[in-house]
C-alpha cells in the first residue's frame, strides 16, 4: 500500500492493520471515517498512528469521542521557535489556576476567550515581560500571548502519547510497506 494514505490500527496486541484515513475522509453524514470505524467494530480498543500531516485538532477529538486512541506527531507551525525563540511547548499549563507559565516562571493568566473558524479560543498573557532579562528569546512584542483552545488536553494527550512512544512514527513507516 504505498503511497497509499491507509492509517494503521491495532486491534489489542495484533499487528497493524491498515484502515481507511480517520482524519482526512468523512462518512456522507458527516462523521469522521473512524468512528464509522468503530461502530463496524463494535467495543474493540483502536489506536491509530498517523502521520504529521494529519494532525487536526478537532479530527482527534472526534476519534478520542469514539473511542480511538490517536498518536501522531504535532506540526511545527510556530514562527517564534523557528526564529529562535520559545514555542508554546516551551510554556506549562496549570489547570489548577488555569494559567501558563513561562520559561522565565512568570504566569500568563486568563484574560478572555472568543471563537475564531467555530473554536472556542482562550487567550493568556502577561505583563511581566517588559522587564524579563528572557525577553529577546520569547517574544517581538510588549507581552508574549498564548492561545488554548477548549480541547487542547485532548492534543496534549496525543503529545504526551508520543512523548512516551517516540519508536511510534519509526514503527508506522516501517509497518507501511508490509
Amino acid at each position: 500500500m504505498a503511497g497509499d494514505p491507509a492509517q494503521r490500527v491495532r486491534f489489542g496486541q495484533q499487528r497493524p492493520l491498515p484502515v481507511a484515513d480517520l482524519h482526512a475522509k468523512r462518512t456522507a453524514r458527516g462523521k469522521p471515517a473512524g468512528r464509522r470505524r468503530v461502530d463496524v467494530v463494535g467495543d474493540a480498543s483502536l489506536d491509530a498512528v498517523a502521520d504529521r500531516g494529519y494532525f487536526n485538532g478537532e479530527e482527534i477529538l472526534a476519534c478520542e469521542q469514539a473511542g480511538i486512541t490517536v498518536t501522531l506527531p504535532k506540526p511545527m507551525t510556530s514562527g517564534a521557535k523557528s526564529e529562535g525563540r520559545f514555542g508554546k511547548q516551551d510554556f506549562v499549563y496549570l489547570p489548577a489556576e488555569d494559567a501558563y507559565r513561562c520559561p522565565a516562571g512568570e504566569k500568563l493568566k486568563y484574560y478572555y476567550t472568543n471563537e475564531e473558524k467555530g473554536q472556542t479560543l482562550h487567550r493568556y498573557w502577561t505583563n511581566a515581560c517588559r522587564t524579563c532579562p528572557l525577553k529577546a528569546q520569547c517574544t517581538k512584542g510588549p507581552q508574549r500571548r498564548i492561545t488554548r483552545w477548549e480541547h487542547e488536553e485532548v492534543v496534549e494527550a496525543v503529545q504526551k502519547r508520543l512523548d512516551k512512544n517516540p519508536d511510534a512514527m519509526r514503527q508506522r513507516r516501517s509497518s507501511r510497506t508490509r
